[in-house]
């Protein structure tokens, strides 16, 4: 059985996001990258070449070749921000502190670990207001909510090597 052009090109740049996803994995784990940002780019450019020339190569035609190109392009479009919110959200580096405090961090703790108290009040607030955290005598302990969120963005920047803060 055969598949159209679309369907091959559309393959062909799922293919390369699921490369490019996996060398950033790899890369940032394994490797030091200093400059992490350019080298997000590098890989959603090479992403981009590589399903270009496949395209090209199996013999889809520009317009389909175009159509897969854009969904790479997309897929970097939404990749970024989901990347710079784990590498360098205040929100996500407080629950992870105060995971790693376990069973729980006071405001005192937190203070220690953030300049400016109105920053940390307002994180905390925001923190508390959409349910991922809760003040149990005078100390912040992370809600079910929170502890899934704490836990799954601990493991992507462990998996990115990106560290507590970023």
């Amino acid at each position: 059985m055969s598949c159209g052009p679309l369907a091959l090109s559309l393959g062909v740049a799922a293919a390369s996001i699921a490369m490019i996803i996996g060398a950033h994995a790899l890369l940032f784990h394994f490797v030091g990258i200093r400059r992490r940002s350019r080298a997000l780019v590098s890989m959603f450019a090479a992403g981009l070449v590589l399903h270009v020339v496949v395209c090209r190569g199996l013999g889809v035609d520009a317009y389909r070749t175009l159509c897969g190109a854009l969904l790479v392009f997309c897929a970097f479009i939404l990749y970024m921000p989901c990347y710079y919110v784990l590498a360098t959200s205040f929100s996500v580096r407080m629950l992870l502190e105060i995971r790693r405090a376990r069973p729980a961090l006071s405001a005192t703790g937190l203070r220690s670990l953030y300049p400016g108290s109105a920053v940390l009040g307002g994180r905390l607030a925001t923190l508390t207001a959409a349910g991922y955290a809760r003040q149990v005598g005078g100390r912040h302990v992370l809600t079910g909510k929170g502890r899934v969120v704490a836990t799954v963005f601990r493991s992507v920047k462990r998996l990115w090597r990106l560290g507590p803060g970023g």
